[in-house]
């Protein structure tokens, strides 16, 4: 199948541009930029903002299926930036939604399009299992934005032109070779402080379980979701582990794998909080509609994610490892 990926120099769209070569998948890469180790298939620079470069890129190829990962992803940024992010997040969308219109009307050629959305897109959760049908009530601008797109995408495909999936797709964490996630979430912040790049990293609610999800584990996931993608039809799967980890758990495996301790800013105890309601990352994954709909489970432990994540950013880093790891 011949697949466009935007976004695919990202931290997850690298691991999605690999899984799907892997499976003999025909892959071009839309990017506005070209960052470290060439990702996997053919790269085209343009920018997914423009509506012109993007009609240009579809209507004159003969892609199948679109995995659409590009945009902006900071949760706080959007609160500072809310029109920004509809600008970039929801208008990337509109202008792919009719440059494939736009094609499909020429030629009758639908397109599978798998979208990389977020557990944003639900309520905040406490320590507890969230399933597809829990309340999408987002609660900042990036994940209105995600949500905006996923209901734009299932009114698209009642028209014919498109057959799409949603994956909403929890904490992704971990790395392989090439893929190192930068981003300012938990576990770079942590291996940040244990290199000295960052600060000390301030644990108010070590308790607070989420859950992590391994990079590659979400590659696999949207290779599967694309070949099981119809034309006419909206489908949306959570995507993660579907078991929660606590902070403080995190923390300790991190410092068994480097040998080194996080260092930590002293939080007074009546300080410190424990209520998953306060943390927009929280909620535990429901991923049995994935393992029926998809055939998807996760293969990696958290064990892994957390060896995977030091092992390659130090890699990334040119920082040798010791012995045994």
């Amino acid at each position: 199948m011949r697949v466009l990926v935007t976004g695919g120099t990202g931290f997850v769209g690298r691991a999605v541009a690999r899984e799907l070569t892997r499976n003999n998948h025909d892959v071009t890469v839309l990017t506005r930029r070209q960052a470290g180790e060439p990702p996997a298939g053919t790269v085209v620079r343009g920018d997914p903002t423009r509506a012109d470069i993007v009609d240009q890129l579809i209507g004159q190829s003969d892609f199948e299926g679109i995995c659409h990962l590009a945009g902006l992803t900071g949760i706080r940024e959007s609160l500072s930036q809310p029109t920004m992010y509809f600008d970039v997040n929801v208008g990337i969308a509109v202008n792919i939604l009719k440059a494939v219109r736009s094609r499909y009307a020429r030629t009758g050629r639908p397109a599978r399009i798998v979208f990389a959305s977020t557990r944003a897109v639900y309520a905040k959760a406490k320590d507890e299992l969230v399933a597809e049908t829990y309340p999408a009530i987002p609660a900042s601008p990036y994940g209105v934005t995600k949500r905006a797109v996923e209901q734009l995408l299932e009114f698209e495909s009642g028209l014919a032109a498109i057959g799409a999936i949603s994956l909403r797709c929890f904490n992704v964490s971990g790395a392989d070779r090439g893929i190192v996630d930068h981003q300012p979430r938990l576990i770079p912040k942590l291996i940040g402080a244990i290199r000295g790049t960052l600060p000390p990293i301030r644990l108010d609610s070590p308790r607070n379980r989420r859950d992590f999800v391994h990079v590659l584990d979400v590659g696999r996931a949207f290779v599967a979701a694309l070949e099981r993608s119809q034309p006419g039809q909206y489908r949306v799967y959570n995507i993660g582990s579907g078991q929660g980890i606590s902070i403080g758990h995190v923390v300790r495996l991190l410092e068994e794998v480097s040998g080194r301790p996080v260092p930590q800013l002293a939080v007074p105890e009546e300080s410190r909080r424990d209520d998953n309601a306060e943390d927009p990352d929280a909620g535990i994954a429901d991923i049995s509609l994935a393992r029926r709909g998809l055939g998807w489970k996760p293969e990696r432990t958290i064990e892994n994610l957390i060896r995977d994540a030091w092992h390659f950013s130090a890699a990334a880093s040119g920082e040798p490892l010791r012995s045994g790891q």
